[in-house]
């Protein structure tokens, strides 16, 4: 799976839970540019370090908007 990928895949689960960029940055810990990089379509993808929280982060918002 390519990073551009991941990043169109961040951007689009993250829209879909009317959520900002800074708002997502803030529950993950990191800068809101650091997300703006994730999804520009050119850009490097979040870090190995930042895969596991992003998963994990989704998965909890999918269970509480659900419930």
């Amino acid at each position: 799976m390519s990073k551009q990928f991941i990043g169109h895949r961040i951007r689009e689960l993250r829209k879909n839970k009317n959520l900002s960029q800074m708002e997502l940055a803030q529950l993950l810990g990191c800068a809101q540019n650091t997300i703006a990089e994730w999804e520009k379509r050119d850009g490097r993808g979040p870090s190995k370090k930042f895969l596991k929280p992003i998963s994990e982060m989704i998965l909890y918002l999918s269970f509480i908007f659900f419930c």
